[in-house]
């Protein structure tokens, strides 16, 4: 009866072996659980992004407030959104020219963008509406 057994050699080798094709592997798992928060945090965003809008329309239509009322006064730079300290909240008010893009005091027209960044900025949701003032 022969007895059959691995070597010192064919264990170390099998060693080798394993961590080499370990290495590439474990190298995509970090990448893909990277990736995986930036859906999340864009999905995050553009609440965010979508409720700021939310507030300004909703002040256009406030008894006492009215389209006058939407100024960047009324909604300043948030550094660190409440309960969302990665995220950053703008807001950009222009009044726009019929073709919505010239700049035109007093048309009657306010392109509002909201923007939420995160990630130092490196990464962002923007979001437009116009309000026309009738």
């Amino acid at each position: 009866m022969t007895r059959r057994a691995l070597t010192m050699i064919e264990v170390a080798l099998g060693t080798v072996l394993l961590a080499a094709g370990l290495v590439p592997l474990l190298s995509a798992f970090r990448e893909v659980a990277t990736r995986a928060v930036d859906p999340l945090m864009a999905t995050q965003a553009s609440f965010l992004a979508v409720e700021r809008m939310e507030e300004i329309v909703a002040t256009r239509y406030r008894a006492g407030a009215g389209y006058a009322a939407i100024t960047v006064d009324e909604f300043p730079e948030e550094k660190a959104v409440m309960d969302y300290d990665a995220f950053e909240r703008t807001v950009a008010i222009d009044e726009v020219a019929d073709d919505l893009v010239t700049p035109q005091p007093g048309s009657g027209l306010k392109r509002v963008t909201v923007t939420v960044s995160w990630d130092g900025s490196a990464r962002r949701v923007t979001l437009e509406r116009i309000i026309a003032e009738f």
